[in-house]
């Protein structure tokens, strides 16, 4: 990057700058949080979980279960230190749920224990987390489902 031909450029910036002698340009801005440092996302809690949950089934079925797989939160009870979760994963056809059930139950408990470990971080308890699997064809072209499984661009309620 030539510096001398972006003087014009930079006097317009809000921002100090310092420009170094090997010509790279570090910018220092006050950043304004709009949330607590502590809030990682302004989601519901339940959209979070849920996509914890999928974003297992996505890395470990890889491209057997695309982005077919939906997952909603069916029950969540605190007890004392601990979670109680079921959840519903949802699929398209009968080959994905048997390829998400897995050879005597091997993914879907995979896909279970992985999310569990991401979940009790998130809401630092120990957590009980049950998967079901169901079939809904084609859910993803009816507009009303995708808006109701929190896909429609809103997050999920609570």
């Amino acid at each position: 990057m030539n510096l001398r031909n972006t003087s014009h450029y930079l006097q317009n910036l809000d921002v100090p700058l310092k420009i170094s002698s090997r010509q790279q340009v570090n910018i220092f801005q006050k950043v304004t949080l709009l949330y607590p440092a502590e809030m990682t996302s302004d989601g519901a809690e339940n959209f979070r979980i849920a996509e914890l949950i999928r974003e297992k089934i996505l890395t470990q079925t890889e491209d057997e279960v695309p982005h077919a797989a939906a997952v909603l939160i069916e029950n969540k009870e605190f007890k004392k230190d601990k979670v109680y979760i079921q959840a519903m994963i949802l699929v398209e056809r009968d080959s994905q749920k048997g390829i998400m059930i897995g050879k005597q139950g091997q993914m879907l408990k995979k896909i279970g224990s992985l999310a569990r470990e991401d979940i009790e971080k998130l809401l630092g308890k120990k957590v009980f987390l049950e998967l079901f699997v169901r079939v809904e064809s084609e859910w993803r072209s009816r507009d009303a489902r995708i808006t109701e499984y929190g896909y429609g661009g809103a997050s999920r309620d609570e």
